[in-house]
């Protein structure tokens, strides 16, 4: 072969590689515009779907808040009102006794007091360990009359854990 038409021969072989890959992707393209176009097609009926169902929504809205604005209506009869919006009318027994908290005015506590007595420990009274951890404190008021004088004591008992046998006492 001539070196003029091996050029002429290898131009043409590339021009139809060249149009091979040209077609293929016009293949794909024209594949990827119908998928798009199919799916534009379901959107357009879905949202016109979605637009009769909102009409229907706002439409049965309106008629809900003219239902309400009518029982709102204090010449409404309770016969017509639902059961949530009807007045709780509790009925009255004569006979049931009402109960009130009244105060004890003789229990009355002291806030002054003569002396006062802390009880702790510093081992558990179940293992005798010495691992106790203070946790509360209980306050007490006795009061002790001897005749013709009162004495009034607080006792403040310390209440304990111990981490041995875990229990809770008091000292």
């Amino acid at each position: 072969m001539n070196h003029h038409k091996k050029d002429k021969y290898f131009k043409s072989r590339n021009l139809f590689k060249e149009m091979a890959l040209i077609e293929k992707q016009n293949k794909e393209l024209k594949y990827k515009l119908n998928y798009y176009f199919l799916e534009s097609i379901k959107l357009k009926k879905e949202n016109k779907k979605l637009k009769n169902e909102n009409k229907d929504l706002i439409k049965k809205l309106d008629t809900e808040k003219r239902k309400i604005r009518s029982l709102d209506n204090e010449n409404t009869p309770t016969s017509k009102m639902p059961a949530y919006m009807k007045p709780n009318i509790e009925k009255i027994n004569k006979y049931v006794p009402i109960k009130t908290k009244r105060k004890n005015i003789r229990n009355k506590r002291i806030n002054i007091y003569d002396e006062m007595q802390v009880h702790e420990t510093k081992v558990c009274k179940f293992c005798g360990c010495e691992n106790i951890i203070q946790n509360t404190v209980k306050k007490r008021i006795t009061i002790t009359i001897v005749y013709p004088k009162k004495k009034v004591i607080l006792h403040k008992n310390k209440g304990y854990y111990c981490k041995n046998c875990k229990k809770k006492f008091c000292g």
